[in-house]
């Protein structure tokens, strides 16, 4: 399943009403989570090596941090985790879906 039909099928949460198809979405969710903390993980070790690069050069921490947060990778990198967050948040309220629809924690 691509992220693109999970994405559609979540945005009417309400419509899930089968507890297996609730359950199959959020551990393929899962799976597009993982990969997108692997490849921020990978860019997080080029961003460290272009930090100590830039951190000699400009002989500020300050203004390096900043420095790479302003350029390339530091843009991937929050939009990478911008990502992630959204995607997780998704999947809390599909496992709240499938608590609701299995009647596990109802008060």
């Amino acid at each position: 399943m691509e992220l693109k039909q999970i994405l559609t099928r979540l945005k009417e949460l309400e419509k899930v009403v089968d507890p297996i198809e609730c359950n199959i979405l959020s551990s393929n969710l899962n799976g597009f989570i993982i990969d997108k903390e692997q490849e921020l993980h990978e860019l997080n070790l080029i961003y460290s090596n272009e930090w100590l690069k830039t951190r000699e050069f400009v002989k500020s921490v300050a203004v390096a941090d900043k420095a790479m947060d302003n350029g390339e990778i530091g843009r991937k990198r929050s939009l990478i985790k911008l990502e992630i967050a959204q995607m997780k948040r998704l999947r809390g309220d599909l496992k709240d879906r499938f608590v609701v629809l299995t009647n596990l924690k109802r008060y």
